[in-house]
């Protein structure tokens, strides 16, 4: 089926909706790119307001765990080799130390060199002795005299979770004489609560990780509480998290959800702050965007279609008349006249074409004129009965002898002479005609003019009463 018989037959209707097609497919171009644009700006936008805040909590992280150590360091200066000996008196001297309940929820412990447990002020259900540090952690602190927080232990049996920080104990040589650990109990109020409580969005969610151990052990996402991340190689983006990635990227959650990820690295601790959030809720903005735009957009293409068509009917308007002026021409036979010439555009030279087609039409109207003046003046000047025929056989023209013989004789003899005016046909008069009888065996006049039209004979003639 060909595409034509679905076109506008208005050419202002197709160059308009060709035009509306160009400024919607342009328009549609336009929004892709501004939407992409906006995307990015709005992950880079948000990236930064995450790493800000990020900073804000790292720096909130460190400086308590900074104070948590000093606290220790202030007590362990204060414990001597005396009070090593004294069992008792370091249980009594560690219950004494109430201040150290506030920064460690969880208790404090106190080792000998030889990582003996000397004393315990933890708060532990039923009495339960559960290890403090790992045995690796406390060689550490004994061995190299390095001050180190622990890994997340969890106990499931008494619903347990807590880290330990420890620090030396030094003799008056420098030594390492001991151990003395304060231990953060997790599962119970502390200073890491208060950060993970906190949100930038309706799906933003804050995760701090131990990278040892690739476990979540505080986060605002109650159901990924102690979470165990997936193990090295299964996940690249955890293991770049672990590496000790720094900045914002786009990753996917355990839940199959896209989100923009910040990371901020806690060396001190090996552990890293992670702040998700949902790629759907940054990008909420723009779907505003992009529905309050559909009717303004859609009114803009009604507005531009209106323009369009409005700029293209007063251009093209002397091509619609000189249309109109050859149709006239051609179904009234009105003779055009010349259009004025606006601008010398497309549409200018093109009027300036059809006025000169006009004037070259008016020529040779007026040559034929005069041509047929010329032929009817020759005719007429001849006393013989003239009448000039076409190639069916019609009179198209004939002298004034003819005209007036024709309007004067009266049929007689069964002649039809009044077929024999312009315009009809001189044939079918002829078969009316009585030949001269001695010319009997001749060809009749319809048949010798018909040879002569038909190009079969040069001339033909007949000879009648």
């Amino acid at each position: 089926m060909s595409l034509h018989r679905f076109l506008p037959q208005s050419l202002k209707t197709r160059v308009t909706l060709l035009t509306l097609l160009a400024v919607v497919v342009s328009f549609l171009v336009l929004a892709f790119l501004i939407k992409s644009l906006m995307r990015e700006e709005l992950l880079l936008n948000n990236g930064e307001q995450q790493r800000l805040a990020l900073k804000l909590m790292t720096s909130e992280v460190n400086n308590g765990l900074r104070e948590r150590f000093v606290t220790l360091e202030a007590v362990a200066l204060r414990v001597s080799p005396q009070m090593l000996e004294d069992t008792a008196g370091l249980q009594a001297f560690l219950q004494q130390q109430s201040f150290l309940a506030g920064p460690f929820n969880g208790g404090v412990s106190l080792w000998s060199q030889h990582g003996v447990l000397l004393a315990d002020a933890r708060h532990v259900p039923d009495g339960s002795v559960v290890p403090v540090l790992a045995p690796q952690e406390l060689q550490r602190v004994l061995q190299e005299g390095q001050a180190v927080i622990g890994r997340i232990q969890v106990n499931s049996k008494l619903n347990l979770v807590w880290f330990a920080m420890a620090v030396p104990i030094r003799g008056p040589a420098g030594d390492v004489i001991g151990a003395l650990a304060g231990v953060m109990q997790l599962d119970q109020a502390n200073f890491l609560t208060q950060l993970t409580s906190a949100r930038i969005g309706t799906t933003s969610n804050f995760f701090l990780v131990d990278a040892r151990q690739s476990l979540i052990f505080a986060t605002s996402d109650r159901e990924r509480q102690l979470e165990v991340l997936s193990q090295p190689g299964a996940n690249s983006w955890t293991d770049r998290f672990a590496q000790g990635f720094e900045g914002s990227t786009l990753a996917v959650d355990p839940k199959g959800v896209e989100v923009l990820a910040s990371v901020q690295q806690i060396p001190q601790a090996q552990w890293y702050l992670v702040i998700t959030q949902a790629t759907a809720e940054t990008f909420d903005v723009v779907d505003a965007i992009k529905l309050r735009a559909r009717p303004l957009g859609a009114l803009m293409a009604v507005l531009c279609l209106g323009v369009i068509w409005l700029m293209l009917r007063h251009q093209l308007a002397p091509m619609t008349s000189a249309a109109r002026m050859l149709d006239g021409f051609v179904r009234r036979n009105q003779m055009p006249e010349s259009l004025p010439v606006v601008l010398h555009d497309e549409v200018g030279q093109l009027v300036g074409g059809f006025n000169r087609l006009l004037e070259t039409f008016a020529q040779q109207q007026k040559v034929l004129r005069q041509r047929e003046l010329f032929n009817q003046a020759v005719l007429n000047s001849m006393t013989a009965k003239i009448a000039v025929l076409d190639l069916h056989g019609v009179i198209l023209e004939a002298n004034q002898a003819w005209q007036q013989d024709e309007s004067n004789c009266v049929p007689t003899s069964g002649q039809n002479l009044a077929s024999m005016r312009v315009g009809t046909n001189f044939m079918a008069a002829c078969d009316a005609l009585a030949p001269d009888l001695a010319q009997d065996d001749a060809m009749t006049a319809r048949i010798g003019i018909g040879a002569v039209l038909a190009g079969r004979i040069p001339r033909f003639y007949l000879e009648y009463a």
